[in-house]
């Protein structure tokens, strides 16, 4: 028998491993509230939006606690007749836009605007209530009333996960540089920027990081290698979750808490003990495939499956590709999808920009979707009680 004991949640499972096909959750298409986000102050024309995110958003969104939720959007203050020029320039004057909503009503609360010089800068919100803004080689802390705290320069954020900081908040991941050169990776505390661990092996030159406030996973490229590092420890081998005698750089994985962790390749989810064998696994339908995982710090996590779309012609150079069809809210306690809503993907036949950002909320009860048509805040079934 394996035991796991959720922190903050009193439940085990019990038993071998075992792969099902995802149960049909019940799909909904009535949310709390929606708005366009127009009426946010969003008015990036599309043929421009590519070229400025906000970590791997167009729009982020992120639940700052249960009541609170924050879009971030980057908006360039030079428009140029031709938007692809904005392509591999690395210096482009634009500002951070801030919009903090009321998540269960949908009004906006207040704004903020940072400066930036960058196409591409990162967002997040810490366990203290503070603000990180990295753009450029440099993050910065800010108050909660948006006061600058302090700047690390010559510093990038190198985590893969969904956000730039921790799923607490409390640490952030970055390459630090000297002035000679040399780099180190370090995980940081998010309020104070004390180093907590760092390395800088030349193994990890190229390496891919998803991480907790304890425990770091790590694919480095030479060798092709998973490896997992408890912090202020060294690196060990990461047993193998998907079925494979080699590593599969594909696999994605994301923490629930400290000691949870959630991995998915295309066609499967597992989830177990943090360095651990996996305790359950799920398979989605035959025509779906997963594509982005949402962890929430707690016992429930997002899944946005993909389906393939298009015709198959070699002579027409036509091919199907993957997109967006809907988003899947699991519950580890029920070890099953609970909750299902249909999103929109990019059409072969309506070739334009077409995006979504998910965020489940701190205590799984909300899921937040932002795409082309607009902000929406489901409300998800209640938890159970744990004894």
């Amino acid at each position: 028998m394996r035991l796991l004991l959720i922190a903050c949640c009193s439940y085990v499972f019990a038993g071998e491993p075992k792969t099902q096909t995802d149960q049909v959750a019940p799909t909904h298409d009535a949310p709390l509230w929606s708005t366009d986000l127009k009426q946010l102050g969003y008015t990036i024309p599309t043929s421009y939006a590519s070229y400025f995110r906000v970590g791997a958003d167009i729009v982020k969104v992120q639940f700052l606690d249960s009541q609170r939720i924050a879009l971030a959007w980057l908006v360039t203050d030079q428009v140029v007749e031709k938007p692809g020029l904005y392509k591999n320039r690395s210096n482009v004057p634009s500002h951070l836009h801030l919009c903090i909503i009321d998540a269960k009503k949908g009004q906006e609360t207040s704004s903020h605007e940072w400066p930036s010089a960058s196409q591409g800068v990162n967002l997040a919100y810490t366990s203290s209530g503070q603000w990180l803004v990295a753009s450029g080689e440099a993050v910065t802390l800010y108050s909660p009333s948006f006061g600058k705290v302090k700047e690390l320069q010559q510093v990038k954020p190198r985590a893969l996960q969904s956000g730039f900081a921790s799923p607490s908040g409390q640490t952030f991941l970055v390459r630090a540089t000297d002035s000679h050169g040399a780099w180190s990776d370090q995980l940081l505390d998010a309020a104070t920027f004390e180093v907590r661990d760092s390395w800088s092996d030349n193994q990890f030159t190229e390496a891919s990081y998803w991480y907790s406030d304890r425990s770091i996973v790590a694919f480095t490229l030479k060798p092709a290698q998973w490896l997992l590092r408890s912090i202020g420890k060294g690196w060990v081998p990461l047993k193998p979750q998907e079925n494979s005698a080699q590593p599969d750089r594909r696999y994605i994985y994301g923490f629930l808490n400290d000691d949870v962790l959630v991995g998915h390749s295309g066609k499967e989810i597992s989830v177990g003990a943090v360095g651990g064998l996996p305790l359950f696994t799920l398979a989605p339908d035959a025509q779906l495939h997963f594509s982005q995982l949402i962890p929430s710090w707690g016992d429930r996590f997002a899944m946005v499956l993909d389906r393939m779309r298009g015709l198959r012609s070699a002579p027409l150079d036509m091919y199907p590709f993957p997109a967006a069809d809907r988003v899947l809210v699991y519950s580890i306690l029920d070890q099953r999808p609970i909750f299902s809503v249909r999103v929109k993907g990019p059409s072969p036949w309506y070739p334009k920009l077409t995006w979504n950002s998910i965020a489940l909320s701190p205590d799984g009860e909300l899921l937040a979707i932002v795409s082309n048509d607009g902000a929406r805040v489901y409300a998800l079934p209640p938890t159970q009680k744990k004894h």
